[in-house]
């Protein structure tokens, strides 16, 4: 019966430690995170902030404008146009199941 006081102490004693190892093991994997998320934050601001300039802009890639081409209910994704720009490839939910669908631009 002393034993198994011994080996609970022992236990409770240990404890504590562990947990310092695992909130230190935490810790280190947390520092890389936040720097490679201050990274990228600062390589946007540097891509947004130089995107204003529209010398060399062709142009046949400036946007015309805008319309809806999917009116499909619920969860749309994944859009990709076709290099001639006639028809629209995307991912939908139909039927409870992602559905793969290809429209002609401008027509159904």
């Amino acid at each position: 019966m002393g034993d198994i006081g011994l080996l609970l102490r022992e236990a409770m004693i240990a404890s504590p430690a562990a947990d310092t190892r695992v909130a230190s093991r935490r810790r280190s994997f947390l520092w890389p995170a936040v720097v490679g998320l201050l990274g990228l934050l600062l390589v946007v601001a540097l891509v947004t902030r130089r995107g204003g300039d529209d010398a060399g802009v062709n142009d046949a890639a400036r946007i015309i404008g805008m319309s809806q081409l999917t009116d499909l209910p619920g969860y749309q994704t994944e859009p990709s146009l076709s290099p001639d720009g006639k028809q629209l490839l995307y991912v939908a939910m139909d039927g409870g199941d992602l559905d793969i669908f290809l429209q002609r631009v401008g027509g159904e």
